[in-house]
């Protein structure tokens, strides 16, 4: 090795260091962007107590099993018109095994759009009047496309759980039918 070489030689050894340092630069503006993202996007959402669901899934999957053989039913007939608040009529029809209404019952409801993951809602119902197998309630609901519920009916000392996913709608059924061929 001559005299000269070992100028080039410190040369190309100080540029290492400058390389890795942007190397780690641009990772860590990469995670920051993706950060960022993830907490401004209504959509992203991050589940409530997931750790304890997750080591309670065994128990949650055998509370579903006990739910589906009491056969308790729950209907969701939600509306198709949404009104200048956002806010839609939902009914939810709860029946027992046998089609008749579940005395003394509690309905309990979280529900959420797909797209907006974030912004879950919770309603307690009691039946209506006329008719104890029957619950409303005008909800928040703004947007048409797929809404998750998380049913629960209480009732005594039992409880039934079920998940639904259903697929709404803004336009009048009259409005969608005149569309159709």
């Amino acid at each position: 090795m001559t005299s000269t070489d070992q100028p080039q030689l410190r040369k190309a050894g100080r540029k290492w260091p400058w390389i890795i340092v942007g190397l780690l630069a641009v990772h860590v503006a990469g995670m920051v962007t993706a950060a960022m993202i993830a907490t401004h996007d209504r959509s992203f959402a991050v589940v409530d107590n997931y750790y304890e669901k997750a080591v309670h899934w065994d128990q949650s999957q055998a509370i579903l099993r006990a739910s589906r053989e009491m056969g308790w039913k729950v209907e969701i007939k939600p509306g198709d018109r949404v009104d200048p608040l956002g806010r839609r009529r939902v009914e939810f029809g709860v029946t027992d095994a046998q089609g008749r209404a579940i005395p003394q019952a509690v309905v309990t409801v979280e529900y959420f759009h797909d797209a907006h993951a974030s912004e879950v809602r919770k309603v307690t119902l009691s039946p209506d009047g006329s008719d104890p197998s029957h619950f409303g309630a005008v909800l928040p609901m703004r947007y048409a496309g797929v809404w998750e519920y998380q049913i629960s009916v209480t009732a005594g000392d039992k409880t039934y759980v079920e998940k639904k996913t259903l697929t709404l709608t803004n336009a009048p059924t009259s409005m969608l039918e005149d569309a159709m061929p």
